[in-house]
């Protein structure tokens, strides 16, 4: 019994200690300058029961932005937190959402990006 006892113990301090990684991933892009930025966000088309039915994704978005002048500092895919029906082919609300400088906002604007206010 008291085997047992010292075994659970070991077992118990090896998976706390086991080393915990994140589940996202950010991309980010570090700058010297000290530029104002925003994050933008734009609907990524995705509709309920068809996986993989985005028609942007983050990355693509930062390249395409890059091919318009505009340097995308991080990017990431979010959600506008808006209520849906559950019903087959209704959009998510998943977006993408792209740090940039605040100089380019009205670039971005032109695309279809809108300005987000809460940042985080």
């Amino acid at each position: 019994m008291k085997s047992l006892w010292i075994v659970a113990v070991i077992f118990m301090a090896a998976c706390a200690s086991a080393e915990q990684k994140p589940d996202k991933k950010w991309e980010v892009k570090v700058t010297t300058k000290g530029e104002p930025k925003v994050w933008v966000s734009k609907l990524d088309g995705s509709k309920q029961c068809e996986p993989d039915s985005a028609q942007i994704t983050p990355e693509g978005a930062a390249k395409s932005m890059k091919g318009l002048g505009i340097l995308v500092y991080q990017f990431r895919s979010g959600n506008d937190g808006m209520m849906r029906t559950a019903v087959c082919g209704a959009g998510t609300g998943n977006t993408v959402d792209l740090e940039i400088s605040q100089k380019d906002l009205a670039k971005a604007q032109a695309q279809g990006y809108r300005l987000l206010k809460v940042q985080n």
